[in-house]
């Protein structure tokens, strides 16, 4: 399992496209967003990740993924799955 945290701001978002495999959302008290990748295919998979201001992008990835998202009541925060 490889770790990926990314320092995010008060409107955070998670973009998701191009993923095989599970999901798994979790939500956390940092100010960050931390993907969690299970490789199963670890020849074959590659996963992209990249941030763009506060949104946090990832893209290509065979395998489960979990994230770790800020969590505070009444906050504004999105993810998006394509």
């Amino acid at each position: 399992m490889k770790q990926h945290t990314f320092v995010v701001g008060n409107k955070p978002g998670v973009v998701v496209s191009c993923v095989t495999g599970n999901l798994t959302v979790h939500p956390s008290h940092e100010h960050s967003v931390s993907v969690h990748v299970t490789d199963e295919h670890e020849a074959v998979s590659t996963v992209q990740l990249y941030i763009e201001g506060d949104t946090v992008f990832i893209h290509d990835y065979e395998g489960s993924l979990e994230l770790y998202v800020p969590y505070e009541k009444n906050a504004s925060a999105f993810i998006t799955l394509r």
